[in-house]
């Protein structure tokens, strides 16, 4: 690196005249002339900042994360991708992504982030990358829980921890920060 023009871009990527850095790896072939960061290269997990972000440059999307090496994101055009923040969800004109991977069959226009792992479109509600199946996206909603980074869910039939269906009885010793809530289906 080149100390007189290196400069840390988010917690995430670093750049100096000739090269781009993320984390502890060059990327090899992005262009640092053109490079910019999407977001603040920075996931909250249990009240704890870790590295995770989106950033472009003239030719490519870049998606990284703690642990693991940068990738480009496949088919992502970065003359429209924008990052929603928080190093989870980004879009361009037409595809949506989630950790730097296409969430299948997300409709881009009708799109948009919930909270934490849960997004929706005008018929269709996801978490990750799997669609809920059946699930109403008018009346669908994450529920806070407290400081836990598990998020329960529910819509307007029925309760959702992540992509899994919970029972109202569940759901309810979950929200009271019972320790043993999982025990309620035995």
């Amino acid at each position: 690196a080149d100390p007189s023009t290196f400069v840390m871009l988010n917690n995430c990527f670093a750049k100096d005249q000739k090269k781009v850095w993320c984390l502890d790896a060059c990327i090899a072939n992005a262009d640092a002339a053109t490079f910019e960061v999407l977001d603040d290269g920075v996931m909250w997990l249990d009240g704890l900042p870790m590295p995770h972000g989106y950033a472009k440059d003239r030719a490519a999307v870049y998606y990284a994360s703690y642990g693991d090496k940068p990738i480009i994101v496949k088919g992502a055009n970065p003359m429209y991708f924008v990052s929603y923040g928080g190093g989870r969800f980004g879009k361009d004109d037409s595809r949506v992504y989630t950790a730097g991977k296409l969430i299948p069959k997300a409709d881009a226009m009708t799109w948009r982030p919930l909270a934490a792992a849960y997004s929706a479109d005008a018929s269709r509600v996801f978490f990750q990358r799997q669609i809920l199946k059946g699930v109403d996206p008018v009346t669908f909603e994450v529920l806070s829980t407290g400081p836990n980074a598990m998020r329960v869910a529910k819509d307007r039939f029925r309760f959702f921890l992540h992509d899994d269906e919970i029972t109202i009885a569940e759901y309810e010793q979950y929200a009271a920060g019972s320790r043993n809530w999982m025990n309620a289906k035995m």
